[in-house]
């Protein structure tokens, strides 16, 4: 829900507000923090008790997922919207997911597959990520697809359906039109990737070095690695810049 708070009038109990609200909004996500403020505690009640009943699903704490029919039976939530909805800055899609979002990949994995930073929680029995250890490097500030474009680069391409070169001009293709059209999402990509591993600080250093963008965007991904390392790009080993950035 996104119209605002849901005020409570008078004659009506928290209960049946709440009922018809979620009625309202099959198929989408209710929260706590959509109705009126001071009566948290008993939405929350009536949220729980919804829930414990089989008419809503909770995905995390103090958000709902409210099931609408099909031919099917009740509808689930996709992994990517509980992730959005409960996760976001704190989750990016990897693997196949990551693959698919960028056009390297027809598959369509059965679950979205992202990955959760840290201590974030989620409840949903549709969203069975894997669970990274330290900081997402300000995640939320990036476009869906770039965090997917830095998960690629972890991969070293392996998700990839293409042969290296392809997967190579693939991504060389997305760079290229954000430093055509959007070069200050593509400064935002570089300042994340500096919480990267080294491997990912390299090869992102080689692809922006590759298109021809200056200095000014890839020269911190360079001054961010020691000289004396080497590293595994993987299919990314076939650009023409990949040994001035210590592939192996």
């Amino acid at each position: 829900m996104n119209e605002g708070q849901v005020r409570l009038k008078r004659k009506e109990s928290v209960s049946k507000v709440v009922e018809k609200t979620a009625k309202a909004n099959a198929g989408k996500f209710v929260r706590v923090s959509d109705f009126d403020p001071t009566k948290a505690v008993a939405v929350m009640k009536a949220l729980s008790r919804m829930s414990a009943s089989g008419e809503l699903e909770r995905v995390s704490k103090g958000v709902y997922y409210v099931p609408r029919s099909t031919l099917l039976g009740q509808s689930q939530p996709a992994a990517s919207s509980v992730a959005e909805k409960v996760l976001k800055g704190k989750s990016r899609p990897i693997g196949t997911s990551a693959a698919n979002l960028l056009g390297l990949s027809t598959q369509v994995p059965a679950r979205d597959q992202i990955v959760i930073y840290g201590q974030a929680k989620v409840d949903s029995r549709v969203l069975r990520p894997k669970r990274r250890k330290g900081s997402p490097g300000a995640t939320e500030t990036l476009a869906k697809a770039d965090a997917a474009l830095l998960e690629v680069l972890r991969d070293r391409g392996r998700f990839s359906e293409m042969d290296d070169a392809d997967t190579a001009d693939a991504l060389k293709s997305v760079l290229t039109r954000l430093l055509e059209l959007e070069p200050r999402r593509l400064r935002q990509l570089v300042t994340v990737a500096l919480s990267e591993p080294p491997r990912v600080r390299a090869m992102l250093g080689a692809f922006l070095e590759e298109i021809g963008t200056t200095p000014r965007f890839w020269q911190p991904l360079r001054d961010s690695l020691n000289p004396l390392s080497k590293f595994d790009f993987g299919a990314f080993r076939v650009l023409k810049t990949a040994k001035r950035w210590q592939a192996k």
